[in-house]
This record gives C-alpha cells, structure tokens and sequence, in this order.
C-alpha cells in the first residue's frame, strides 16, 4: 500500500483520489490505514459484500465531544454565570438546589432559549442511536461531569441515557489513566481538560498532546470493543463530531495507527465545529447534524470538514460529501455564529429546505 507521510500535527487537508478521499499517514504511524486496493481473499469475511454493510448501525461507530459540541458550556458557565460543581465538598443536593435556583431565575427569552436546545439536542442523539448501534460521547471532563449537566440542564435526555441503545458516555482521561497504569505510558501533567480550569495552560503543547492523547485512547478502545460483534469483524466505519482539534487528531490517528488486515477497508470522517456557540446557534446546529448525519454516514470515503475555518460552511460540507446540491441551499448561517438570531418561522423554513436535500439519506 501506498503511503503519504506528513508531520503529526499538520493540517489534515482531504486530497481528492479517485473519487474519494486519501487518508493521511502520520511519520508514527505509517503501518496504519488500509487501502481500497488490496487483494481479498475468497474466504475472508471481509469481502466486497462486507464493504456495502459499512452503513448499517452495526457497522458505523459515532463519536461526539460534549462541551460545546452538544453541551452549551461557554452559553451556561461564561455567558450566563451558571455553574455546575462537580467536585464540589457541599452534599451534591445543596449543589443541584443552588444551581436549580439560578435556573428558576433564568428570564423568558433564555428559558426559550434553554428548550430549543433541549429539544434540537434530544432529536439529534436519537438519530444517532438508530444511525449506530454505539453513540458514544467522549469527553475529557472528569465524572460525572455529563451526568451533572444532564441533571441540572437537560432532564428530558435521561430516558434516552438509560435505554440500552443510548448514547454511552466515556471519560477520556479516565481511559487515560487506566492505560498509564496498564502500559507505563508518559506520566499526567496535572491538568484538568475543562476550559475553566485552564485560564494559562490552555494552548500549551503539552495541554493539547494529553488531551489528544486522552480522545485517542478512549477512541481506540471503543472501537476495539465494537468491532468484535462478530468473529473477524473488520472496522469499517467511524464518524467523530467536535470543535476541538483534540478529537479531530485524535480520529485520524485511530485510522492511522490501525493495524489493518488484509482487505480491511476503514473509513474515517471528522466534522470540526465552530467554537463556543451561543444557545441559539448551538441548537440550530444540532438540527444541522442530525439532518446531515446520514449524509456523513452513507458517504463512502474518509473524509474531514473543517468548518471553523470555512468562508461557506454548507459549501464545504457539500464538497466534502460529494453533494453539490446541498451548496445551494440557503441555510441560516447563525448555526455558524454568524448573522443575527432569526425567528423560529425562519429556523423551520431553513431546516424544511435542508431536509428536502437531504431525504434521499
């Protein structure tokens, strides 16, 4: 197989082959990967027929992030001065009471605000549990950080959560550890991964390789254990979905450092979102990714779209899933931080448009 080597923390830049798109290997990893190419035999299970499978639930692993991915962290914590103590010394019901009481005090627009995203978030995990059969969200805060926000600011997600096929939860940094004691991987640096905890480190090297070393970790293991469904199951599909570069580098190097067994082929997709989202733009998102997540699913290819850095968010998406139909809708751009609020007469129209591309998923 033929490799393309770059350095580890390049930009991952999708460069067009043969219709689809050449994955990149890392100078760590160049036994990683596999290729479209190669020779399968007649009595490996993973056959072309195998190949066609990779859209089915069993077959697609979901990743998402949780702080401003799915959560509206930056909104809650920094914007409206709402805090959650997890590690607080006070019993966690004085805790929940506090913090229910700031809540209470919330005025009518953010109440507003608060269920839209509630809702749009609840559609969205629900279409990723039927789209895989393992939804994971894996973040770097400590437990029981998802627990606590779900608690305070989503209770309508708990029976989700609690159904066998619900979104799992995974504390990165807690697999981390787990494989530091196992392996003797490089000692911890102290630090905490939420935003808040970090006011001097936070663009450090050494913050972002734990953090990425952190997603990696969690990632590899999951995917290790969905993978095993069946005797010789090969990986074959795996989507991750966050705003920080930490699960974006963290994905490619799961494709990367994947030992791959003749005629395996693996496809790895990572959507990177623009950072700290209002409430509004947050939940218009949601409904942005749940609408296109099939798109993201069916697409037969590795593919990575960055729309941080995107002049024309639904431009890039479109060329990244090959659908240029998808460039000419005229969708609300405040699901990108840009442009004003718009009316929810507008968000149903927008989302009514998209929608009508998007049936054939």
């Amino acid at each position: 197989m033929q490799e393309a080597v770059v350095r580890r923390n390049m930009e991952f830049m999708p460069a067009k082959l043969s219709g689809q798109y050449e994955r990149f290997v890392s100078l760590e990893s160049t036994d990683a990967g596999s290729s479209e190419h190669e020779q399968i035999s007649p009595n490996s299970f993973t056959t072309k027929s195998s190949w066609g499978r990779f859209a089915e639930p069993a077959q697609t692993l979901v990743f998402f992030d949780w702080d401003d991915t799915l959560f509206p962290t930056t909104e809650l914590m920094d914007r409206w001065g709402l805090k959650v103590q997890t590690a607080s010394p006070r019993p966690k019901e004085e805790a929940v009471k506090e913090a229910q009481s700031k809540i209470d005090a919330l005025d009518d627009e953010q109440r507003a605000s608060l269920k839209d995203w509630q809702q749009s978030l609840q559609r969205l995990l629900t279409v990723a549990c039927e789209t895989s059969s393992r939804c994971t969200i894996v973040t770097n805060a400590r437990a029981p950080w998802v627990d606590d926000c779900i608690d305070l600011f989503a209770p309508n997600l708990k029976p989700l959560f609690e159904q066998p096929n619900g979104p799992k939860v995974v504390y990165a940094r807690e697999v981390l550890d787990e494989c530091r004691q196992r392996r003797k991987i490089r000692p911890a640096i102290g630090t905490n991964p939420v935003k808040h905890a970090l006011p001097d480190a936070r663009d450090s090297r050494a913050v972002c390789e734990e953090m990425t070393s952190a997603k990696y970790q969690a990632m590899h293991r999951e995917a290790s254990s969905f993978y095993k469904s069946y005797p010789n199951q090969s990986w074959k599909n795996v989507i991750s979905f966050g705003d920080m570069r930490f699960e974006h580098d963290a994905v490619q190097e799961l494709g990367f450092r994947r030992r791959a067994p003749a005629g395996e082929r693996l496809r790895i997709k990572s959507v990177l979102l623009p950072l700290e989202p209002k409430m509004s733009e947050l939940a218009l998102r949601l409904d942005f990714l749940r609408l296109t997540l099939p798109a993201f699913v069916h697409f037969d290819g590795d593919c990575s779209a960055d729309l941080q850095d995107s002049i024309d968010e639904l431009w890039t998406v479109s060329q990244v899933l090959c659908l240029p139909e998808l460039s000419k809708v005229e969708f609300l751009e405040h699901a990108w931080g840009k442009g004003p609020q718009p009316e929810a007469q507008q968000v149903q129209e927008a989302l009514a448009d998209l929608a009508e591309v998007m049936n054939t998923y």
